[in-house]
């Protein structure tokens, strides 16, 4: 976060944050002398309502003498005018997990074409950092030069923000992240994949959602649990023998064979 304070003649750099402005204190040394500045809303920022910009007392008593002085030019007509720049990278759950905030705009994106932007209907939903998608997934375009715009269809906000959570390392009770893993295939997060192949090892999926989407950890697992050649056919039956891949035909031959 950034408070930054400014003389005039010194070029500002706020518009680098996602969010940035300007306030103005009006009579700013009666507010000093009696330690009561006012709080003046500024808007949402990373999701979270009623952000409000204020200041201690204690911060103007450091520089006191140079602030009152108007031929300094802090001073305009009697008040202060205060340029801010926040940038609000993550945020801390009540549980104490730290989350990314793909709310906002990423840091200095005009300058770095670094973002990428998910939107609905030409409304930004959320913003990531273009660097790590493309990195897992080829559905992006990594040798674009300018910020991205990918326009959702019929994604749910709450589970696409899980989804991007996950793809950025955030760790979550993956038992309820269904769409997570339809978002995955999708865009081609292979790393999700993988992550979710091995956290779900243990639960009851139909095999041919298993092949579907890759999950090879946990074929594996439910191949282990049929019993019988009849009860394989029966499971292969609802399978695209066609698409399946490689490395799924093998566990299903091996597992023909030993039965």
């Amino acid at each position: 976060m950034l408070f930054e304070w400014l003389s005039p003649p010194k070029k500002s750099d706020r518009r680098q944050y996602a969010f940035h402005g300007v306030c103005f204190f009006e009579n700013a040394r009666e507010h000093m002398e009696d330690d009561n500045f006012p709080d003046i809303p500024i808007g949402t920022i990373g999701g979270i309502e009623g952000w409000e910009l204020s200041f201690d007392n204690t911060f103007f008593n450091r520089f006191e003498e140079e602030w009152l002085d108007e031929e300094n030019g802090y001073l305009t007509n009697g008040g202060v005018l205060i340029e801010y720049g926040i940038q609000v990278e993550g945020i801390q759950s009540p549980e104490g997990v730290w989350t990314f905030n793909f709310h906002d705009r990423v840091f200095d994106c005009q300058e770095k074409w670094n973002m990428i932007t998910f939107h609905k209907k030409k409304m930004a939903c959320f913003h990531s950092h273009k660097q790590l998608l493309t990195f897992h997934s080829t559905y992006f375009d990594s040798d674009s030069n300018e910020n991205q715009m990918i326009e959702l269809t019929d994604e749910d906000p709450i589970e696409f923000e899980n989804f991007l959570q996950v793809s950025h390392g955030v760790r979550k009770n993956y038992e309820t992240l269904t769409l997570t893993l339809e978002y995955a295939q999708k865009y081609k997060m292979l790393n999700v994949i993988q992550l979710l192949d091995h956290a779900w090892k243990q639960m009851d999926w139909p095999i041919s959602a298993a092949i579907y989407y890759k999950m090879n950890h946990c074929l594996a697992e439910l191949l282990g649990k049929i019993e019988s050649l009849e009860e394989m056919v029966e499971e292969l039956k609802k399978v695209n023998l066609e698409k399946i891949s490689g490395e799924a035909m093998k566990k299903c031959v091996k597992r023909f064979l030993e039965l």
